[in-house]
């Protein structure tokens, strides 16, 4: 496939020149679509006559390929004709691997009901399947926790403002119950009650499968905290936990680190941003991060962390012994690099304090957070540089040296890093100057 081609069929079209479709159906029906490449109708760019009969022949086409394995479908309005071309193509594909559905939605522009012949089962190679602003009855919720229970190839569920009619939820909560393939469960933008939230936790809770849970824009709060630090206690198994753009409050958050993060040895990761968390819900996360040594990645970008709290985190940064990336953009941080450059010396494990830091380079500045850079760097790389082999490190520090002069903070951090071997390395590179001068005397 040439790259205008390649352009039509994965991203923009052109609706005046219909070469691309036909050698896409071309590919398709020959199965030599790549197995790398998506199957990507996007209708939002189509004129509204074109949309029906360029899904129907792509649809068509995928029905019985063998070789494309993702397909994505978003912004898509089908006739009739349209839809039972896509039902038949989810009932015969079985061997897409991914699938991802957007914004599909009938003649009559109204949100269309994903088919049950998705979830029919047939198809035992699909991992990956993502949903958004989509409608989600009664009969197609009780299809998917069929495959919930049965499938043992599904290992990522993505849920992105789908519509649920009445009791539809209770068949998923019951299938995440027995669900044993499913590892990343992805949750954004649903509209559920605070009993609906509650018997949704009890079922992840207790499942003993899946390693990461996203929870985002899912209304949590202090209600929900007792909730989330249940399943921090008690699941041993997650280890990927976001809750992004929810309403945890420095109240939620002291739940959530006293009556959780405190009694947990499994989460790795875990994100709060965009979360009011305040100071004393920063005050309450250090406490916690001063006991618990197993979380490695904490994001708290733009959490309404003021001075106060950004303050109190500097000052705690040599105490963490097992964080190694903290995100702390978005707050009042600018103004503590003579501080974060301080506690870089004491701690050597923590390898990001902003996921933005190029940002800093380019003020007054900027030579002071080239500095801190640096650090972060050299713990990036477990400070292999200071732990070397004398026979790799000696030859390099004099330059190391001769190149931080200009950096105090950085030099008396590596001279007391190697109290012992800055001396081998002088009298190495001394020697190694006289060595020099007498091949060239000779």
């Amino acid at each position: 496939m040439n790259r205008t081609l390649m352009s039509r069929c994965y991203g923009s079209y052109d609706v005046s020149d219909l070469d691309w479709i036909v050698s896409a159906c071309h590919m398709l029906k020959r199965n030599t679509w790549a197995a790398n490449r998506p199957v990507f109708l996007d209708g939002s760019t189509w004129a509204a006559q074109f949309r029906e009969d360029a899904a129907v022949c792509l649809l068509d086409a995928v029905r019985d390929n063998d070789t494309a394995r993702n397909l994505i479908i978003r912004n898509v309005t089908m006739d009739l004709k349209a839809q039972r071309a896509f039902t038949e193509a989810l009932d015969k594909n079985t061997v897409l691997q991914s699938i991802s559905l957007t914004d599909l939605r009938e003649a009559e522009n109204q949100r269309m009901a994903i088919p049950v012949a998705l979830f029919n089962g047939k198809n035992t190679a699909l991992q990956e399947l993502s949903l958004s602003n989509c409608l989600l009855d009664l009969q197609g919720a009780q299809a998917l926790a069929g495959m919930l229970r049965k499938s043992k190839s599904l290992k990522s569920l993505k849920l992105r403002q789908v519509v649920m009619e009445q009791a539809t939820l209770s068949c998923l909560v019951a299938a995440l119950h027995e669900c044993e393939s499913l590892r990343q469960l992805s949750l954004n933008g649903m509209q559920w009650s605070g009993e609906e939230l509650q018997s949704f936790f009890e079922a992840v809770t207790a499942n003993k499968g899946l390693t990461a849970l996203t929870l985002e824009k899912m209304n949590l709060n202090l209600q929900s905290a007792p909730l989330l630090a249940r399943l921090l206690r008690d699941n041993k198994n997650v280890t990927k936990l976001g809750l992004r753009r929810n309403d945890l409050t420095s109240d939620a958050v002291a739940v959530l680190v006293q009556d959780g993060l405190l009694f947990n040895q499994s989460l790795t990761e875990l994100q709060l941003s965009c979360n009011p968390v305040g100071c004393q819900g920063a005050a309450h996360l250090i406490a916690g991060l001063r006991q618990n040594t197993t979380l490695r990645d904490l994001c708290l970008t733009r959490t309404e962390i003021w001075r106060p709290g950004c303050r109190a985190f500097v000052e705690a940064l040599p105490d963490f012994l097992g964080l190694r990336k903290l995100s702390l953009d978005g707050n009042e941080m600018q103004d503590f690099g003579p501080e974060i450059l301080v506690a870089l010396q004491r701690n050597k494990v923590l390898y990001q304090i902003f996921e933005g830091l190029a940002t800093f380079f380019k003020g007054n500045d900027a030579g002071l957070w080239t500095q801190v850079d640096l650090l972060l760097r050299m713990n990036k790389s477990s400070r292999r540089v200071l732990d070397a082999p004398s026979g790799v490190l000696l030859g390099l520090l004099p330059l190391v040296f001769q190149t931080a002069t200009s950096q105090p903070d950085v030099l008396f951090c590596l001279l007391t890093s190697l109290p012992g071997t800055v001396a081998c390395s002088f009298g190495a590179a001394r020697n190694h100057r006289q060595n020099s001068s007498r091949s060239s005397s000779s």
